[in-house]
């Protein structure tokens, strides 16, 4: 189990290896033609595309995670059977942030938060952010 969610956790920081550069990459472009009128039709685009890769790449992690989490919850079902565990493990929900422990090994946290989550979470809600931030001001330019 451990080593399932190792592998679930590379994969994901593995893709947002690529997906958070490319979906900052936007940054770079003047998004201006060459009499210097901005080029807003190219920047909705542009910054769409990269909120939705950021999107798709948080809705990517979370499913993985999902994976992890309810791996972790068979096991401690199966520790509960062998008598590992005195007490049934409670049901996983979407909305817990509490990382889940195995063989009671907890998994490092912040404050009893997942600390993968709640960066995934941030450098989505970052990026994201800047893009409609980005956009706001193009608004004013125009």
């Amino acid at each position: 189990m451990m080593e399932f969610s190792r592998f679930h956790n590379g994969l994901v920081w593995q893709v947002s290896s690529i997906f958070v550069p490319f979906s900052i990459a936007g940054f770079a472009v003047d998004f201006r033609n060459d009499n210097g009128d901005p080029q807003v039709l190219k920047l909705y685009f542009v910054a769409g595309g990269s909120i939705g890769v950021m999107l798709a790449w948080t809705i990517l992690a979370e499913w993985h995670r999902w994976l992890w989490v309810h791996s972790m919850y068979s096991a401690a079902c199966i520790e509960h059977v062998w008598g590992y565990r005195t007490a049934p493990p409670a049901k996983p929900a979407l909305n817990n942030w509490e990382p889940p422990s195995l063989l009671g090994l907890q998994v490092r946290s912040f404050m009893g938060r997942d600390l993968g989550r709640l960066t995934r979470w941030c450098i989505a809600g970052l990026v994201i952010f800047a893009w409609v931030l980005r956009l706001a001001i193009a608004d004013e330019l125009r």
